[in-house]
């Protein structure tokens, strides 16, 4: 079994000069308005062929009216390849500080009960300085700003929820840049055909494998479960968050 291709190390520099377009405003230089980029062809250029073929792509005023790129629905797939990987590197480089999070907060919250105790107990002891602030000359100690202090840093230790913040740090699992990958490329289909995405085989499935596989000549369709991974990235956004009529 072919090991899968993987695109953390990928260069976008590269990818912006095998994909040609790197603007989302204009078309590289002897770029033909919808024409079928021929020779230089990528499998996204034969999915969106096979799309117009078969009348999902939406009309070319439309188009216009949404994207700068909208003259021509091969650029605006490649860009949007280009666009999703950059994002995807971005939130991939998120998660290297995780596991060092992941660390202290599971750490704070060993902790938390402790502190909170003898956070309660410094407080009963403040109390009697307070009472007796009117009597003895306490002023070094400033028992009344100690007291707020202390109640202060209780109430926050109490609404610090740090249980919730673990399980939503732990639940997200997987490939991270093939995930946001998927994720960002809804956009691009919904701009494309005004389709929402489904994870089910059929026309938005393989535009987002035929966007996989023309990130590199080493990225197959069989690099991963595509319904699999369209239906978790789905589950991680709000419905209908793809949806844009930006001009972009």
């Amino acid at each position: 079994m072919s090991t899968p291709f993987d695109p953390s190390a990928l260069d976008l520099c590269d990818l912006a000069r095998r994909l040609k377009v790197e603007s989302a405003s204009a078309l590289p230089a002897g770029w033909r308005a919808g024409r079928f980029p021929g020779p230089a062809a990528l499998p996204i250029d034969e999915c969106v062929r096979d799309l117009l073929k078969r009348r999902r792509i939406r009309q070319p005023a439309e188009l216009q009216a949404i994207h700068r790129l909208g003259v021509c629905p091969y650029a605006i797939a490649r860009y949007g390849i280009l666009r999703a990987a950059s994002f995807a590197r971005q939130e991939a480089e998120k998660q290297k500080s995780k596991p060092a999070v992941i660390a202290a907060l599971k750490g704070l919250k060993q902790e938390l009960p402790r502190l909170c105790i003898s956070l309660d107990c410094s407080i009963r002891l403040v109390q009697p300085l307070i009472d007796a602030s009117g009597q003895l000359e306490l002023s070094a100690v400033h028992p009344e700003a100690l007291s707020n202090a202390i109640l202060s840093l209780r109430n926050q230790l109490g609404r610090a929820d740090v249980p919730a913040v673990l399980g939503e740090l732990s639940k997200y699992r997987g490939n991270v840049w093939r995930h946001n990958f998927v994720t960002a490329l809804f956009a691009e289909w919904w701009v494309l055909t005004c389709k929402d995405p489904k994870p089910s085989a059929g026309p938005s499935q393989e535009f987002i494998s035929a966007a996989w596989c023309s990130l590199s000549p080493l990225a197959t369709t069989m690099d991963a479960d595509w319904a699999s991974a369209i239906k978790v990235a789905l589950s991680r956004c709000k419905p209908g968050a793809w949806r844009t009529n930006r001009r972009s």
